[in-house]
């Protein structure tokens, strides 16, 4: 087809619609520009990421001694039960007692799904703690060397329970520590303090 032949189909279709789309079509094509092309290199870049380690003992408060934080024991408990649990001395002296306490969690009835306790070297060691419940942005335990009373026959372990305020969370602090087994016949008191 002429140039001039398009041109006057162009004029002769008249109508908004179908002229518009007729100027489209008859407008001469443009010469297609080539694609870039994309040298292949034999090198890769390489990328380089400068990593700041993290001190974990400025981002964890200092434990004193002879206590061994335990608190991943209670990894996978659902928050309604460590909720109904707060409050409530935590005295673990071995696997029995641990699975017992877990049994009584799942008692509750309040998680999905049964909760099995993990398996704890006991050896040397016993599991006391609590848990605590508090309002602000975050919550931090700071528990004091054990006490021993041998006239009374207890263990004490004090508690600053520390909330970080200006927010509106319900935070949980869950203080479980193994420390070594005092003889049977003591009783080990946790004593959290605001």
């Amino acid at each position: 087809m002429s140039r001039s032949f398009l041109k006057k189909i162009c004029v002769l279709s008249g109508g908004g619609f179908s002229l518009l789309v007729l100027l489209v079509a008859c407008h001469p094509s443009l010469p297609a520009a080539a694609p870039p092309t994309i040298q292949p290199t034999n090198t890769l870049p390489i990328l380089r990421s400068e990593l700041t380690p993290i001190s974990v003992e400025t981002a964890t408060p200092m434990l004193p001694a002879g206590y061994v934080d335990a608190a991943y024991v209670l990894d996978g408990v659902c928050y309604d039960a460590l909720h109904i649990m707060v409050g409530t001395p935590i005295v673990l002296r071995s696997q029995a007692d641990l699975d017992q306490y877990f049994n009584n969690l799942n008692s509750l009835g309040v998680c999905e799904g049964v909760m099995l306790a993990p398996t704890f070297d006991f050896s040397g060691q016993i599991l006391v703690g609590q848990i605590q419940m508090g309002q602000g942005c975050d919550a931090n335990l700071y528990p004091s060397p054990p006490t021993t009373d041998t006239q009374v026959r207890t263990v004490t372990i004090w508690v600053q329970f520390a909330v970080t305020p200006d927010c509106d969370y319900e935070v949980m602090g869950i203080f479980l520590m193994a420390i070594a087994p005092p003889p049977d016949d003591y009783q080990v008191v946790v004593t959290i303090q605001p």
